[in-house]
């Protein structure tokens, strides 16, 4: 049987399935039809994602997948935002225009209200059932065979006196009428808390203490942006159009009013549940009353465990404080449910984040054209195209093979999207990779990157082997960082050929030439006169596509002319052998290019940076 083949979406290398190397999930997509561990049929370019299985099985051939170790905190961020893109992909058309705030949604803020187990255990902890558990635990009486001295002994075994017959040294002194005994088989008896029930109680604990962290870390996570956001609206380091661009986005999410009560209804749960921790941790340690045996929790060993389903004893039928813990544990299972889902569910689950994922990416796409003066026609529901009428460019936009690509002038740039969680040693693995000289950039997109990890420019990003772009709805800059990649991108493909010499002239063409001083090149727009005179004589003496060409550089300097941030034409250009030097006479804002290196900076501020600027401060090389 051929073997199956795999590719790699982000470089296009090809590997056979094997046992050699697990998979890194999220980049590699099936060649051919195969079956995955025995339950799912995959189709010839399905991306292949982990359904937790401890083995990956396709068709007959076994391999694995590469599982990033998430701290708790990361695990609980990593999970808020597959949240938000659900709800935000939910109310997302990419076709009709309904393009909506890329940022972490109001309906999130409502996680923060109290869950059916929430609300049972504010009721159980206030009325003392489980205080009452922890403190006159029911008891069951544990008698254990020991050997004993004569006035120790205050039961005797059953089998004491065979036990005697057979051991001397257990005798005192033997006479005519038997023996003198000096130890005895005896029966010591003790109160036993380990009985079903309290198993039941001390896993209980070991549960709710795991899902409350989960709840605070969650809560925490919510509270943590919308502060976020409310801070940066009032930051003062931060170039004002930048501010006022992002909080825009940010108030199509939610408002400055809705963000101050969804965050005080959180703050307000979170106290109550970090006061439910809290109580958890203290009922583990909470002594027996009467008893030198330490707490209930301590005296359950930490394996014995109990099934999901518990047994109807009469204790917790019946019992007034007992059964509570039914009560617990039945919406503990209900909160939980997504916690024990099939390698089915979950694999489902999984390819479901990837598409949301996907169309998010999508989103900002559309959006940032959308601000760029890119008006979108969709030709299908998978590619459209977008023309600025200001730069004369257009583009192309199609999703395909589980990207986005955006052509222009025979380039590519794709970005690949991911969802899958990573840590850092699967996260240095995502990089971007470059292709046909530049032709093609594909940048790698992950919706979570842990917070110690850092991240390269945007512009950054188009550069072979940097980090991927972490876009997610959680980072305020999620659509400004787009912006700034495709800003660059184009900025690179208008300023292609810049300053190209224009080799064996007809004479007539070379003697009209205006005199720039710079050989025969176009660095800087002409003026009237010199393009009338110089169209006189590509009329008379050049062919078709010299006079192309010659236009074309025409109409690129006079594109470079104009302000890139108010599009006013009253701007000073100076151009030189390495570049040209722009300033804008209105606005003030400067673009440059020098030995390769592009400049743009829109304010006269001293700051820097991607975070105070956003796109309005770019810094790349350019390739010309």
């Amino acid at each position: 049987m051929t073997a199956l083949r795999l590719r790699d979406r982000l470089d296009d290398r090809q590997r056979q399935v094997n046992d050699d190397a697990p998979l890194l999930e999220g980049r590699w997509v099936l060649e051919q039809p195969a079956r995955q561990n025995g339950h799912t049929e995959l189709a010839g370019g399905d991306l292949l994602v982990d359904d937790g299985a401890p083995r990956l099985r396709l068709g007959t051939v076994d391999s694995g997948f590469r599982r990033p170790r998430l701290p708790d905190d990361d695990r609980s961020d990593y999970q808020l935002a597959l949240d938000a893109i659900a709800a935000i992909t939910n109310r997302t058309d990419l076709t009709t225009g309904r393009w909506p705030s890329p940022l972490l949604p109001a309906e999130l803020g409502q996680q923060s209200e109290p869950t059916q187990l929430d609300t049972l255990l504010n009721e159980v902890f206030e009325r003392g059932h489980l205080d009452f558990i922890a403190i006159r635990p029911r008891l069951s009486m544990r008698y254990d065979t020991e050997l004993l001295p004569v006035d120790r002994a205050r039961r005797l075994d059953t089998g004491f006196q065979r036990h005697l017959a057979a051991h001397s040294e257990c005798w005192a002194a033997r006479t005519l009428s038997g023996v003198v005994p000096k130890i005895v088989l005896g029966r010591v008896s003790d109160d036993d808390a380990d009985i079903y029930e309290h198993r039941v109680y001390a896993r209980l604990l070991d549960h709710l203490e795991r899902y409350l962290r989960g709840r605070i870390g969650k809560l925490s996570g919510i509270a943590a942006r919308y502060q976020e956001g409310l801070k940066f609206n009032n930051s003062e380091a931060v170039d004002w159009p930048l501010r006022r661009d992002i909080c825009e986005i940010w108030g199509e999410a939610v408002s400055t009013g809705e963000a101050n009560r969804l965050l005080d209804q959180n703050r307000e749960q979170l106290t109550h549940l970090e006061r439910c921790l809290k109580h958890v941790q203290a009922l583990k340690g909470r002594r027996i009353k009467g008893s030198n045996n330490g707490s209930l929790y301590q005296a359950i060993p930490r394996n014995s465990q109990v099934g999901l389903s518990l047994m109807p004893t009469n204790l917790l039928q019946h019992d007034a404080h007992y059964r509570q813990l039914r009560r617990l544990w039945t919406a503990w299972l209900a909160a939980t449910a997504a916690e024990r889902e099939s390698p089915v569910q979950v694999l489902a689950r999984r390819r479901a984040d990837e598409e949301r994922y996907q169309r998010y990416i999508g989103l900002l796409l559309l959006r940032v054209l959308h601000v760029m003066g890119f008006p979108v026609t969709w030709l299908s529901e998978a590619s459209a195209r977008a023309n600025c009428k200001r730069w004369h460019d257009e583009v192309s936009l199609e999703s395909r093979h589980h990207t986005w690509r955006i052509s222009m002038n025979q380039h590519q740039l794709v970005l690949v999207p991911s969802a899958v969680p990573v840590d850092a040693d699967t996260a240095a693995e995502w990089t971007t990779r470059t292709f046909g000289n530049g032709r093609e950039i594909r940048v790698p997109c992950l919706l979570y990157v842990p917070k110690h990890i850092d991240s390269a420019s945007p512009p950054e990003c188009l550069v072979e082997a940097n980090p991927a772009m972490q876009l997610s709805p959680l980072d305020l800059y999620a659509q400004e960082k787009v912006h700034a990649l495709i800003a660059a991108w184009l900025w690179q493909r208008r300023l292609a050929g810049y300053g190209e010499i224009f080799q064996r002239l007809p004479q007539a063409v070379a003697d009209a030439w205006p005199d720039t001083g710079q050989q025969h090149s176009l660095r800087k727009p002409l003026n009237d006169s010199q393009w009338s005179r110089l169209c006189e004589a590509l009329d008379q003496h050049a062919n078709k596509e010299l006079r192309r060409r010659i236009e074309f550089r025409k109409l690129q300097v006079d594109r470079l002319a104009h302000c890139p941030e108010c599009s006013s034409i009253d701007t000073r250009f100076d151009s030189n052998t390495s570049g040209f030097f722009a300033q804008c006479r209105s606005c003030g804002c400067r673009w440059e290019l020098r030995d390769q290196q592009f400049r743009l900076k829109s304010t006269e501020r001293e700051i820097q940076g991607f975070k105070n600027y956003g796109h309005r401060l770019l810094h790349f090389r350019i390739n010309i």
